[in-house]
């Protein structure tokens, strides 16, 4: 209910204004005030923000240094007693290689049972690079059930997997494709997980698009076949003749259907097609 002041006295209206004019000059100060702090909150989130990216990123990077002259044995049953001599002779034998026990600085099994993953920690990342050079060797290595890997963290472990899956479509695709560190190179782009990544979300709502669009389309089809059916098996004579002039009015006499219309929809399987073009 507004306040109606025409009838106070002169110096109670007066008053009146005054106290009114205060306040509207203190609300206007206090949004003012609190837009700053906002603004504020905000650059001092975005600065947060940015550190715990950093921390992020020097810990990623922190964690590859020392997983870097690592590597994972995988497939070879070895009790902990004999785990170094085991591991050693293993690879010397089917890697034709010469690692003696100076040239490693930490091996371990990760997990309890003999057959797990074997962590293998060189001294110097060239050592443990001799491993990976001859592949006609470690597919012998494959063929008694063994491989070896880099030791990677969880991290690489994703983003080599979407590296993994695009390399295949690329050449699914008859692309030129191939992996090399952290990137993936298609016809002599260079693609992140990152990009591929948001290749994937775009094709996805390219597909969503085209879905709409198709059942669209197929419940138009449908709804016009529903009436064809139904007028054939109410009115054979009818449906005959009238093909082609039957107006709504008609066949709503003809069809009488007590039970509520059901559209009959399909959906084609799409694939996800993935478009490679670069960004930058």
């Amino acid at each position: 209910m507004a306040l109606n002041i025409s009838n106070l006295p002169a110096d109670q209206t007066i008053l009146f204004n005054l106290l009114l004019e205060a306040n509207k000059s203190q609300t206007l100060e206090l949004k003012k005030e609190l837009k700053l702090n906002i603004q504020k909150f905000n650059t001092e989130l975005e600065i947060v923000q940015e550190n715990v990216s950093k921390l992020g990123r020097n810990y990623l990077a922190l964690e590859r240094s020392q997983r870097k002259n690592n590597i994972v044995l995988f497939g070879l049953n070895s009790s902990k007693e004999n785990l170094l001599d085991h591991t050693l002779n293993t690879l010397n034998k089917y890697l034709e290689t010469n690692i003696t026990n100076t040239d490693i600085n930490n091996i371990y099994q990760i997990g309890k049972s003999a057959t797990q993953p074997i962590v293998i920690q060189f001294v110097t990342f060239l050592k443990k690079q001799t491993l990976f050079q001859n592949k006609e060797k470690l597919q012998t290595l494959r063929e008694h059930g063994l491989s070896i890997t880099n030791d990677l963290c969880k991290e690489d472990q994703d983003e080599l997997k979407v590296l993994r899956k695009h390399l295949k479509n690329a050449k699914a695709q008859n692309l030129e494709a191939n992996i090399k560190g952290y990137f993936l190179f298609i016809a002599g782009e260079r693609y992140s997980a990152e990009d591929l990544k948001q290749i994937e979300v775009d094709a996805e709502k390219n597909k969503e698009e085209n879905d709409v669009f198709e059942d669209e389309d197929i419940e138009e089809e449908t709804e016009k076949t529903d009436i064809d059916s139904n007028i054939a098996q109410v009115h054979p004579t009818a449906s005959k003749a009238r093909k082609g002039s039957t107006t709504k009015k008609e066949t709503k006499t003809l069809v009488e259907r007590p039970e509520s219309k059901t559209l009959r929809r399909t959906k084609r399987k799409r694939t996800l097609v993935y478009q490679y073009s670069p960004t930058k």
